[in-house]
């Protein structure tokens, strides 16, 4: 028997870094999936039991209502059973096609499933997945709202490329690319990346046209600053969440995403507080953004004037006027 698994059920596997562990084998053999469901789905669960981080009820961390997707090689191979979902990939599977989660059970690599998704997504949503994969964190159970950061990437933007370049015209490989023009590596959660993404997209997307900035960049403290935030001696930076840097002062622009409970955590605030003092006693300037400035175009214009200002660079003072194409980048960015 063997089971490949694809699409959203391997995002979910990928982006929960529940392969992290796992042996990476470079699998490119045939595909093909000749045993009944009930086999299948046993089989599965059981690749991932002896995680004790997983949830057994739901170890591939599946949203309410997603079907199982499974990748064959034919349509003979489709299996017509409820709850699952199956997808052809005719063409002949190159390499850093599927990473082997147990003997038998292989789930697609992040640059298979990158183009799996890019076949029904948008580019927006498809760009989202990329620095998701290209990110240094994981998912925590079923949702996008609780994450762990400091987590290696699963894949670069060089990688993808390299994987497309093996493909041939596949369906998705179009959006694929264009998707990976606009990754930035190593955001730190999906609400990272729902907040850099409308500065640096091009205007014709809706996005403000600013320069990329530097997602978790360490902005490096002096002694006096240390003190100031009370850290040990050894910790000598902050990784920043959203970096742009005016470089006639080398002055560093910093955005953090600040969570909805923050408000209610007297220690977040009390840390928060000290990483602002400590950065602005060296010059540099910090910004903490909520989750419903995100979703205002209004805000998020105030926000971009900000950057423009404080980076000394120059820019259309049409680029902050709220147009259609703008309300619908932040509502697709932040769904």
């Amino acid at each position: 028997m063997a089971i490949y698994l694809g699409h959203t059920t391997a995002r979910r596997i990928l982006e929960s870094r529940l392969v992290l562990d796992l042996d990476r084998s470079l699998y490119s053999g045939p595909i093909n999936c000749q045993s009944g469901k009930r086999e299948v789905m046993d089989a599965i669960a059981n690749a991932f039991k002896n995680d004790s981080s997983i949830d057994p009820d739901n170890p591939l961390y599946m949203r309410p209502g997603e079907p199982l997707h499974l990748v064959v090689s034919d349509a003979n191979e489709k299996r017509h059973w409820s709850g699952v979902s199956c997808h052809v990939f005719p063409n002949e599977v190159p390499s850093r096609s599927f990473w082997l989660v147990k003997e038998g059970i292989f789930v697609a690599s992040p640059e298979l499933c990158l183009l799996q998704l890019a076949a029904t997504l948008s580019l927006i949503d498809t760009i989202k997945v990329a620095m998701s994969f290209c990110g240094i964190y994981k998912l925590v159970g079923d949702t996008d709202s609780e994450s762990i950061f400091d987590r290696d990437p699963i894949m670069t933007v060089d990688s993808a490329l390299s994987f497309l370049d093996c493909v041939g015209e596949v369906p998705g490989v179009k959006t694929a690319r264009r998707a990976l023009q606009y990754v930035i590596p190593n955001s730190g959660s999906p609400m990272e990346t729902r907040m850099a993404m409308p500065f640096y997209l091009p205007r014709r997307m809706g996005g403000f046209g600013l320069p990329r900035p530097v997602m978790n960049k360490p902005v490096y403290l002096d002694e006096a600053a240390r003190e100031i935030a009370g850290v040990p001696s050894w910790q000598d930076f902050y990784a920043c969440d959203a970096v742009w840097t005016n470089l006639k002062t080398e002055q560093e622009i910093i955005f953090e995403y600040q969570s909805e409970e923050f408000h209610d955590n007297e220690y977040a605030y009390g840390s928060d507080y000290a990483r602002q003092l400590a950065l602005e006693s060296m010059g540099h300037k910090v910004h903490f953004v909520a989750n419903a400035q995100l979703q205002s175009p209004e805000q998020m214009a105030e926000l971009a004037r900000c950057i423009v200002r404080e980076t000394g660079m120059k820019l259309d003072p049409g680029a902050f006027i709220t147009t259609e194409k703008r309300r619908k980048l932040l509502r697709e960015v932040n769904s």
